[in-house]
């Protein structure tokens, strides 16, 4: 904290008394050109867009060595990110628990989400990705189901001129060594004479690593230390093809198959009671978990005159695979655990659209959506002790689930002087069946969705946007089909609820930018959800048979969420000519909700209140060097206090405050190649969280990733 405290000042000194000199980059590295070329038309595009969008190119997925999307994500306001050390999978926006937020590809929620309809987000190669849209506020064309924003990945499609390049890396966690690699390799060829263009790219990556647990309590004196050892290995293949029947029709394919393998093994001294506190118990368990994707995607266009008609049919199947065993010490011997889970996940998505240019200032977009899910979960947990013939306990939380999605909508867009509005409206009709081995259930209901956007380009250097629009949050499926899912490495039981029905409410947002060609570009927001329904789990007691606690999903009276998020760019001069690059920006996220365990009004559970990121980029010219730097703090976050009909309590959980640096230099070597050093977590900041007598810090150490890029 105090490093940020002393890094402002400077800062601030930089964006008030940089010359606005207009120096011209003396690089000519081809690397360089191309992420010019596309931060420019990225800021193009956010600049022309009605509604309020982050368009993330070039240099955002290249920049300080990211492991995956999620390394680029958590530099953008009002974005945290989850999971194991520096693999960041689980996005939430605005704090809010990850399935409120919709993360989409190419356009398309893809079926490997799971349970909790969220896509693990390090199975994405950066390097594959083209382009990452975050909409905040998206219009009535936008799939609904984006409560806290959406996030549009979009891969890479056919080149304008042929290339071929790639990358190799080794990555490592430092002191002591755990080394890795990476290899990219990718083809384009441009069509020509109405031979079909080509897109080809072909990603290895493992990552290997551990993460140590400390774990201390005031009032008992027990302490000791838990450790995870992991190792991912992920494989990526991706090809495109573009073809062009005739001067008004064009269209594509696009395939991607990706395979990840994560094993992990965990050893432990000590560890959390049901009821709170510590104990000295040994503990060993083995993950595995087996995670496949095959997404196809075929897209057509058709121009006539003042009309486009786009049509896009795509198919995503997803399987999941996990074991998992554990033998525990207990006062009656060595128990063992076996957890075996099997996930068969297929979606079918057809969409139509329908763009009609009535004149320059007039403009309807139309269009249909089908979306069809089918889950087929297989999950078996055994418990018993070591050494005997049978299990003593078993649970079967096996489902199959249909579910049916329908959406149409309209907007229109009219230019008016310096105004533009966007109306619109969707519907949304869903039906979903489940089935367990104890029980069936079906629910369905129809959502009215409107919206209206309105952009005034003020002059050429301001731009103000307000918009308002009725959005939801499907609950994760999990949630919703009542199966008991036992989590014995959390020692929790999760309960579905039948009753559960999606959260639904009014985002408003209100946005002001200021933008100067070649020096910097302002922006100041603020929004508002009101939202009624929100789904959280509640604590219900403690299980007579595990002692675990049991968690179960409900709705929530109405919730208001708000916020502030100021963001800044900036490009100068720098010393004797060569340039600085600064980005920056600052969120402040809160909610408002009652308690349905106590009559008063507190924040949602879990939610990150501060967020601040700032990344720079300083260009050597006559070295050939580039010196990149970024820093990320994560405010603090509390799950609150709860308790249950018998009135047993769960203390609150506070997650403190972290803090990251992350620092590196790239060389370009040619025109067509860079070597580079990225250092991630440079201080080796501790992850600690607190509750009550307890404290937990989980050591996640200094990673550092060497390699180099070609691009002939």
């Amino acid at each position: 904290m105090k490093q940020l405290l002393l890094l402002i000042p400077g800062l601030f000194f930089l964006f008030t008394h940089a010359s606005t000199q207009n120096i011209r980059d003396t690089l000519r590295i081809n690397e360089i050109r191309i992420e010019d070329t596309l931060a420019e038309r990225a800021g193009h595009l956010s600049r022309k867009s009605i509604t309020p969008q982050v368009f993330l190119t070039g240099r955002d997925l290249n920049s300080l060595g990211h492991y995956g999307l999620g390394g680029v994500l958590r530099r953008q306001a009002r974005i945290v990110m989850q999971g194991p050390p520096m693999s960041y999978r689980n996005a939430r926006i605005s704090g809010l628990e990850r399935s409120y937020q919709g993360i989409y590809i190419e356009g398309i929620r893809p079926s490997g989400g799971e349970d909790r309809r969220d896509f693990k987000l390090d199975r994405i190669p950066v390097s594959l990705v083209s382009q990452i849209i975050l909409n905040d506020l998206p219009g009535a064309s936008k799939p609904s189901d984006a409560l806290a924003g959406l996030i549009d990945i979009r891969l890479k499609t056919v080149p304008h001129e042929k290339i071929f390049g790639g990358s190799v890396i080794m990555t490592s966690a430092l002191n002591p060594l755990h080394p890795g690699g990476e290899l990219n390799l990718f083809y384009g060829q441009p069509e020509h004479n109405r031979i079909p263009g080509f897109y080809g790219h072909l990603a290895l990556d493992t990552r290997p690593g551990r993460t140590t647990v400390f774990l201390s309590d005031d009032e008992s004196g027990i302490n000791g230390t838990n450790h995870i050892s992991y190792r991912i290995a992920d494989q990526s293949v991706y090809g495109t093809l573009h073809y062009r029947l005739n001067k008004s029709s064009d269209g594509s394919v696009k395939i991607w198959n990706t395979k990840q393998v994560q094993n992990e093994t965990a050893t432990g001294e000590v560890s959390h009671r049901s009821r709170g506190g510590l104990q000295l118990r040994n503990d060993s368990a083995f993950e595995q978990n087996k995670r496949s994707l095959l997404m196809a995607v075929w897209m057509h266009q058709f121009h006539r005159e003042k009309t486009v008609w786009k049509n896009r049919i795509s198919y995503s199947g997803s399987g999941l695979n996990k074991y998992r065993d554990r033998f525990r010490e207990k006062e009656s011997g060595i128990e063992k655990s076996l957890e075996n889970e099997d996930q068969q996940l297929t979606s079918l998505d057809n969409h139509l659209q329908m763009n009609w240019l009535c004149d320059k200032s007039l403009r309807v977009h139309a269009g249909l959506n089908l979306h069809y899910n089918r889950r087929n979960v297989s999950r078996m947990t055994f418990m018993g002790l070591s050494g005997q013939p049978f299990w003593d306990q078993w649970e079967n939380a096996s489902y199959l689930l249909y579910d049916w999605q329908s959406a149409g909508y309209i907007e229109i867009e009219s230019h008016v002087g310096s105004l533009i509005l966007l109306p619109g409206f969707r519907t949304e009709w869903e039906q979903m069946h489940f089935k367990t081995t104890a029980t069936q259930g079906e629910s369905a209901y129809l959502q009215w969705l409107p919206s209206m956007h309105l952009k005034w380009n003020v002059n050429k250097h301001h731009v103000f946007r307000v918009g308002i629009a009725r959005k939801m949050a499907r609950p994760p499926y999990l949630y919703w089909v009542p199966v008991e899912k036992i989590k014995h490495k959390k020692q929790v039981i999760e309960v579905g609820n039948p009753d559960l029905v999606a959260a639904a409410g009014w985002n408003s947002e209100i946005v002001w930018a200021w933008h100067s060609p070649n020096f910097l570009n302002l922006s100041l927001s603020g929004y508002l959800n009101k939202m009624d329904d929100m789904y959280e789990t509640r604590f219900l007691g403690f299980d007579t048979l595990y002692h675990y606690r049991i968690y179960k999903p409900v709705n929530l009276n109405r919730a208001l969420i708000y916020g502030l998020v100021a963001a800044a760019k900036i490009r100068v001069g720098g010393i004797r000519g060569n340039k600085l690059l600064l980005a920056g920006n600052y969120s402040w996220n809160a909610s408002r909700v009652k308690d349905p365990d106590m009559d008063i009004y507190r924040s949602l559970n879990d939610q990150v209140h501060h967020l601040f990121n700032m990344t720079a980029f300083y260009y050597l010219s006559k070295w050939r060097t580039r010196i990149e730097a970024g820093i990320n703090l994560t405010g603090f976050s509390t799950v609150f206090e709860s308790t249950d009909t018998e009135g047993h309590i769960i203390e609150a959980i506070t997650r403190l405050p972290f803090q990251q640096l992350d620092a590196g230099v790239r060389w370009y070597f040619s025109d067509h190649g860079s070597a580079f050093l990225m250092l991630q977590n440079l201080t080796g900041s501790k992850i600690k969280i607190r509750q009550g007598s307890v404290i937990e810090i989980t050591a996640i150490g200094i990673w550092m990733r060497l390699g180099c890029n070609f691009n002939l």
